[in-house]
């Protein structure tokens, strides 16, 4: 008898007519499936493709929760620089960038120099993009309602309390050297 390769031949060395028999691999062990209904980081990805479906069904197919993050930011502290803009939307320098170029060209927000250091840019809402706020304010309201809605209002507090928690140790740890 002679051992059959991998791709299932004999090998060059075998006699021509040679009998084969395959070489079968022993069965490696294989890890148990985990239950990811039980998985935090499978839930949380879970959820954010349901609050993203949710989002544009119910907030703007137009403006991403990102781009209403800004906007909000900007609603609240009109004038700042996007260095500062990033840090109070949480959202990196890169990203921030980004946004904030989508947002011009969406005609919503305006960058003007600073004019104590003309490298500087300072953003503030357009009045289009006042009023896409003020539009998007009360929709964000109405989907955060819909995606709370299997709660009752204590659970409603205990779970946004704890996703708190859990979002702040994960800005501590990515904050680390």
């Amino acid at each position: 008898m002679v051992a059959v390769t991998r791709a299932g031949a004999p090998p060059p060395s075998a006699p021509a007519g040679a009998a084969t028999t395959a070489v079968v691999p022993a069965q490696t062990p294989r890890a148990k499936p985990a239950a990811l209904d039980r998985r935090a980081g499978h839930l949380a990805r879970r959820l954010v493709q349901g609050v993203s479906l949710l989002w544009a069904a119910t907030v703007s197919e137009d403006v991403t929760s990102v781009q209403f993050c800004v906007l909000n930011v900007l609603a609240g502290s009109p004038g700042i620089d996007q260095r500062t803009l990033g840090e109070l939307a949480s959202t990196d320098r890169s990203t921030v960038a980004e946004v904030v170029e989508r947002l011009a060209r969406k005609g919503y927000v305006d960058c003007v120099r600073d004019s104590a250091d003309r490298r500087r840019k300072l953003l503030r809402l357009s009045p289009a993009g006042a009023e896409a706020h003020a539009g998007l304010v009360e929709r964000t309201a109405a989907m955060n309602r819909i995606l709370l809605a299997p709660l009752d209002l204590d659970e409603q507090e205990v779970f946004i309390k704890l996703f708190q928690r859990l979002v702040e140790s994960l800005e501590r740890l990515r904050a680390r050297p």
